[in-house]
């Protein structure tokens, strides 16, 4: 509630400097700078919390994609909503999983190659190089 009673503060301020034709240019760029801050403030949650209150509502409408939210004051924003498509989550949750191997009833040597497999993808990609000559040697 502070921050509101300073945004009138501020809005007074520029309305008393209009008042003196002097000051018109004053009265601009305070305007202008409120203006600014109320437009980089709405691209956030807590910005739009400082203007407009609490959020009231979160509805989210998958028929055109947005997520609707109401503010105390009764400003509505609608905004784009994440797509995230099922393959994406199934890769990202594929990738933060490290490969375990279990050696319970397997020969040692399969035992040893599956972990060096293993320890092998949870260090990630390797690069191997090989050099191919035209006619070789026997």
């Amino acid at each position: 509630m502070n921050k509101r009673i300073l945004t009138l503060c501020l809005l007074g301020i520029s309305f008393t400097l209009h008042a003196s034709v002097t000051n018109e240019i004053a009265n601009v760029d305070v305007v202008k700078l409120l203006e600014a801050k109320y437009q980089r403030d709405m691209k956030t949650s807590e910005g739009r919390k400082f203007w407009h209150g609490k959020l009231v509502s979160h509805i989210t409408d998958p028929s055109n994609v947005v997520v609707i939210t109401t503010h105390e004051d009764g400003k509505v924003f609608k905004d784009a909503a994440k797509v995230v498509r099922p393959i994406d989550s199934v890769n990202a949750a594929n990738k933060r999983l490290k490969r375990t191997v279990d050696k319970k009833g397997v020969p040692k040597k399969l035992a040893d190659a599956r972990q060096r497999r293993a320890d092998e993808v949870n260090m990630g990609p390797t690069n191997v190089t090989v050099t191919i000559t035209a006619g070789g040697t026997k």
